[in-house]
């Protein structure tokens, strides 16, 4: 019997998974290891910590109907339990600017909030354009863990990389 792990990306989230990594989690990952490996990112992770709840309070906001806003908050935990695996931490200059990292990403919600729609449709575009595989990934996941709803499983996990991306390049 051969393991087969996962690639260490150090890049992600400013490049795609690779095609090896999207394979294994795409066979390897089913919901039970989805729960707990994103319950055991909020203590490590105060920007997943802070971005899951700010972007679920975002889409109970927008969206009417509890299936959809279950569906993009399983996308947010699909997106960040994904980038855990593939990058497990996030480098020192995260750790050591908490309070930067953190205002950063509360300034980004802001402007989230306050052009949602807009936001969310340029942030799903960008996502589906750089993100390819990670977005075929979650958009599997999310029909074999919820069976439907997966546009809006995209639509969580894109807010998720968006506050991400633009986070860590601004701290």
């Amino acid at each position: 019997m051969r393991l087969i792990i996962p690639e260490y990306q150090p890049n992600f989230p400013s490049e795609d998974i690779s095609e090896h990594n999207a394979e294994i989690i795409q066979i390897s990952l089913d919901l039970q290891e989805r729960f707990a490996t994103h319950d055991s990112l909020k203590p490590q992770s105060y920007l997943y910590a802070f971005g899951h709840g700010e972007i679920d309070s975002m889409i109970r906001g927008n969206q009417e109907y509890i299936d959809q806003q279950i569906a993009a908050s399983e996308g947010v935990a699909l997106y960040e339990t994904v980038a855990s695996i593939v990058r497990p931490v996030h480098d020192e200059a995260v750790h050591n600017n908490r309070l930067l990292v953190l205002e950063t990403a509360a300034s980004l919600v802001s402007h989230i909030r306050r052009s949602y729609f807009n936001t969310t449709f340029d942030a799903r575009d960008e996502f589906a354009e750089k993100m390819p595989r990670t977005k075929h990934l979650i958009a599997a996941k999310a029909v074999e863990f919820l069976g439907r709803d997966t546009d809006y499983a995209i639509t969580g996990a894109a807010l998720a990389w968006k506050l991400e991306t633009e986070t860590l390049s601004a701290a």
